[in-house]
């Protein structure tokens, strides 16, 4: 669409929970999850998210 829109994620690992604020620009979104870096995904045609987190050095990806 080309316009942001606001969003919230919760993620959890192991038992720690993290919660992040962003915004997603078509197939773009950016978290702010409260360190350095944000957690960038990239939607693909998929469905999946692809993303990096801690400036590059950590990868994951999100299976629906």
């Amino acid at each position: 669409s080309g316009t942001a829109e606001a969003l919230v994620v919760e993620w959890q690992v192991a038992n720690q929970r993290y919660t992040g604020k962003g915004s997603r620009n078509g197939d773009v979104i950016w978290i702010d999850w409260g360190q350095k870096y944000p957690v960038v995904y990239l939607r693909m045609p998929s469905g999946e998210l692809h993303g990096t987190w801690a400036n590059g050095r950590g990868l994951e990806r999100l299976i629906p």
